[in-house]
């Protein structure tokens, strides 16, 4: 188990843009109220270890702290929030965020500071799927850790959505050219890519996108070759990239709120499995 003091020296020596306090998450739901009531104490106490090392760190700059906010209820962290708003507030630079029940939480002289959603099921997140982003940046959140998009890499599934959804694909839903919602994903194992010689999505200026075709990608998993998997990784993050500068030019535009429901609309409320869930995920 990695004690808090090892966790901050390793912070110190590798000065990272961001450092995340230890969280005491708990494991199961619901937790007893003993578990509860020492959640937040625990990790109000690492959480003063760690900003009360922020000035000790041997690089030209201090540690920028994100503090954790806990997928508990607020009555089970209400002191531990208290604490960091009124003791620890100007040592800390933002607040990492694992549930998106839990940014609703937070007290009126922290919401100044960026939120980052840690978006992981196994730490008790939910952000895995596009809709549930955009569903958080209403909420307020700033930045994402987004394990999707390489557990769509590793199925063989590349991303294929956009947003703002393109007007050619919004007209052809409304005009039922297209009867059901469009995935946000396709799965390249699938033997009707074997000769498709078209690029992962077309308008993509990717690397993948403009050396490649379909075919080539399906080949290379189905030889689980490892380039398959580095390929469909940089398709992944471009398309993801692209999502963001959507989003923040739609909200530059003051129409957020239209285009995700328009997303929605578009859109299907899931990413595909893949069917290299089993043995043809991508190897180790």
């Amino acid at each position: 188990m990695l004690k808090n003091r090892v966790y901050i020296a390793h912070a110190q020596a590798l000065n990272p843009d961001i450092v995340v306090g230890l969280a005491d998450l708990p494991s199961t739901s619901p937790a007893s109220n003993r578990r509860l009531q020492n959640i937040g104490m625990r990790t109000e106490a690492w959480t003063q270890q760690l900003t009360a090392a922020k000035n000790e760190a041997n690089s030209t700059r201090r540690l920028d702290i994100f503090a954790p906010i806990l997928p508990v209820d607020l009555e089970a962290q209400r002191l531990y929030l208290d604490t960091l708003a009124d003791d620890m507030s100007d040592a800390i630079d933002g607040l990492a965020i694992y549930s998106t029940a839990s940014a609703t939480l937070i007290p009126a002289r922290l919401a100044h500071l960026a939120r980052l959603s840690m978006g992981s099921s196994s730490s008790g997140g939910d952000t895995g799927t596009p809709q549930q982003i955009l569903h958080e940046v209403v909420l307020g959140v700033d930045l994402f850790a987004l394990e999707f998009v390489s557990a769509c890499t590793d199925a063989g599934v590349a991303l294929v959505f956009d947003f703002p959804a393109s007007a050619e694909k919004v007209y052809a839903h409304r005009s039922q050219e297209i009867e059901e919602r469009l995935e946000m994903g396709i799965d390249m194992w699938s033997e009707e890519y074997a000769t498709n010689l078209s690029p992962l999505t077309a308008d993509c200026d990717c690397y993948t996108c403009r050396k490649h075709h379909r075919a080539y990608i399906h080949h290379l998993l189905v030889a689980k070759e490892m380039l398959a998997w580095t390929l469909l990784q940089i398709h992944n993050y471009a398309i993801i990239d692209r999502f963001f500068e959507g989003v923040r030019r739609s909200i530059e535009r003051g129409e957020f709120e239209r285009d995700v429901g328009v997303f929605g609309e578009v859109y299907v409320s899931k990413l595909p499995k893949g069917v290299g869930e089993g043995e043809g995920r991508r190897p180790r």
